[in-house]
């Protein structure tokens, strides 16, 4: 049995996987008009133009073989009508395109985490030259003094436990916050 589509725009898919979705739009006909989203991030665009369903929805479908080409990373996406002679938006947002895991070695980490590592590995003197050419506001980490690097390793640890506890949640494992206590 094949998965129901999805009635939304996803927030994130990854590489190598097929991208589908339909959307219900009340002012607009899947049979005379075109739906198209355009995902835009640095020197990437796509396009993904929409068909209609045969139930009132318009359709999403990007094959595997396409989206496999394209790159990771977060793209602001607008969705646009047209329709006749005129060109209406109908919608905007991201979407985060997460990398193929099977085309061999890849950093998943976010860019706090490898923040946090870079501060970690500095402040134990065992940076890397990649660590320690890290800038944080601006300035590179191997000229901040001590005192600011610890400064700087708390506030990024506070946000990488946000980040652990977000995705422990969308998981479904529920928040880790409980604080258990043995006499």
């Amino acid at each position: 049995m094949a998965a129901e589509i999805p009635k939304v725009e996803p927030t994130e898919f990854r590489l190598g996987d097929t991208l589908t979705f339909k959307k219900w739009l009340d002012d607009y006909d899947p049979t005379n008009d075109t739906l198209t989203y355009t995902l835009v991030t640095g020197n990437h665009i796509y396009s993904i133009v929409c068909t209609d369903n045969g139930d009132g929805y318009f359709l999403a479908f990007v094959a595997a073989s396409v989206t496999q080409t394209w790159t990771a990373g977060t793209y602001s996406y607008q969705a646009y009508i047209t329709s006749g002679s005129g060109r209406y938006t109908v919608g905007n947002g991201t979407i985060k395109i997460l990398p193929d895991l099977t085309r061999g070695a890849v950093d998943t980490r976010s860019h706090v985490k490898k923040t946090l590592d870079a501060l970690e590995a500095t402040m134990q003197g065992r940076a890397t030259n990649d660590q320690l050419s890290y800038s944080i506001n601006g300035r590179s980490i191997s000229k901040i003094p001590l005192t600011e690097l610890i400064q700087f390793h708390s506030h990024y640890s506070a946000l990488y436990r946000q980040e652990v506890q977000a995705e422990r949640i969308k998981g479904g494992a529920g928040k880790s916050n409980i604080v258990r206590v043995r006499f």
